[in-house]
């Protein structure tokens, strides 16, 4: 099943391998909007507005631990979906693009960064999307979208690293969707996300 009609998501750039053909783990390129659609679709348990696109059962499989990675900052690996501690799951692609679903909180966090981002980097802006992003949203209980630019210094955020500091140079999208919502948000339309 291809999932981007089902989410609006149009002709996404996405490499192709042998036969012509992706091999559905690397190289896809999606706008920041259409990261957290996907996210989005896996907060829902499948569903977009009326319709289930995947079901919940392969929701679950997807996002349980199948590979112990023995990585401390995340320990387990499911379907294309590793597995933080303490909850919730992430899509971590090249040099910082993220999706990060926090089914607990009703949250889903995109992150876009630029693509000459070194290892530190990219562990430090993780830590900072799982441990002081997310929390942010623990009781919040409705929809509260929020899309930003922004640049932080490393001394507030990151580490450090020698006498370098660090920049953050992100763009965040997060949605914070209604838990006691009735009816999942319809991700084809542009509008709503």
């Amino acid at each position: 099943i291809n999932l981007f009609p089902y989410l609006g998501i149009e002709d996404p750039q996405w490499l192709d391998g042998y036969l012509n053909i992706n091999d559905g783990s690397a190289s896809l390129e999606l706008r920041l909007r259409d990261m957290i659609k996907l996210g989005q679709l896996y907060l829902q348990n499948g569903w977009s507005g009326d319709e289930q696109i995947l079901s919940s059962e392969w929701i679950e499989q997807a996002t349980s631990i199948k590979v112990e990675t023995y990585f401390p900052e995340i320990p387990g690996y499911g379907y294309l979906w590793w597995l933080p501690p303490g909850g919730g799951y992430m899509a971590i692609g090249y040099a910082g693009q993220y999706i990060a679903v926090y089914p607990e909180r009703g949250l889903v966090i995109g992150a876009h960064s630029s693509i000459n981002n070194d290892q530190i980097y990219q562990s430090q802006l993780l830590q900072f999307i799982h441990n002081q992003i997310a929390p942010i949203f623990d009781g919040f209980s409705c929809v509260n979208i929020l899309s930003i630019s922004f640049h932080i210094f490393s001394s507030v955020v990151l580490r450090s690293v020698g006498k370098k500091p660090y920049f953050f140079h992100i763009r965040l999208a997060i949605i914070n969707s209604c838990l006691s919502r009735t009816k999942p948000l319809s991700l084809t339309s542009v509008s709503n996300l």
